[in-house]
């Protein structure tokens, strides 16, 4: 070791701008010295970075407080980091919770807290290259069972017109698709797709109005598993066919008006 490089030594601390403090561990040169922070994370640095503080643990969470970049994104539009930072956003956000207050309890796996896995895991998914070219969008809940957490187990891709169709339409605190004509004294079911959106009819029950919706609902879902019927994958297809079917009025009961 060159003499005016002793403050490199083994040992030496050095303060950091964001991420505490870290310690030399090995010197080879004033381009490669390698420090250790106090997660025992070890990272190679340069001395001048070293000494302005101008360093960061690469296990650090910076995004939203949970997420770890660990890869270099010099494109912070490549759709990969998009997608990573959206689902981060959509589960670890307050402010994005005011606005959409269902995303509260949603998490996103440990795995997928460090983007490296999620840009490993995620360009493996079915559909990724329609992500990337088609507007396809990522989804948490066709194959999840009920758990509201992105993961790699968890997710697939939809194409947007599919996707929508799982958004809740406001209604005041009633079941979907049903509001209250207070006129008529009876329950409103609409339903809201496109060219589609519109009104269904006039029940008795809110039960009655959000069964008939829900069937409606199916129906156009329906049409939609045969339109992409070559790129949705078996799996995803068997779900979204059986999406509504415990809310749909069963063969053969009648739905009061």
């Amino acid at each position: 070791m060159h003499v005016k490089d002793t403050k490199y030594a083994f040992g030496t601390q050095f303060s950091t701008k964001l991420s505490g403090v870290c310690t030399v561990i090995k010197y080879e040169n004033s381009r490669s010295i390698y420090v250790m922070f106090e997660d025992g994370t070890l990272t190679k640095v340069t001395g001048g970075n070293l000494c302005s503080g101008s360093i960061s643990n690469p296990n650090r969470p910076t995004v939203f407080g949970v997420g770890i970049n660990d890869v270099e994104v010099k494109d912070y539009t490549d759709k990969r980091y998009v997608l990573w930072h959206s689902i981060l956003r959509r589960s670890y956000s307050e402010v994005y919770h005011k606005n959409k207050p269902s995303y509260v309890n949603v998490n996103v796996s440990d795995e997928w807290k460090r983007l490296s896995n999620f840009i490993k895991d995620v360009e493996k998914l079915p559909n990724f290259d329609m992500a990337l070219s088609d507007n396809w969008e990522i989804d948490k809940d066709v194959l999840s069972n009920g758990e509201k957490v992105y993961s790699k187990e968890t997710c697939c891709f939809l194409p947007r017109e599919i996707n929508i169709l799982f958004t809740r339409e406001s209604t005041k605190g009633l079941k979907t698709g049903v509001s209250y004509n207070k006129r008529l004294g009876k329950f409103v079911a609409s339903i809201n797709i496109g060219k589609g959106s519109g009104h269904i009819g006039v029940y008795k029950t809110e039960e009655a109005a959000h069964m008939v919706y829900c069937k409606e609902k199916q129906k156009h879902l329906d049409s939609l598993i045969l339109k992409y019927d070559e790129k949705l994958p078996e799996n995803v297809k068997l779900k979204l066919k059986d999406w509504f079917t415990n809310k749909v009025i069963p063969n053969g009961v009648k739905v009061d008006k």
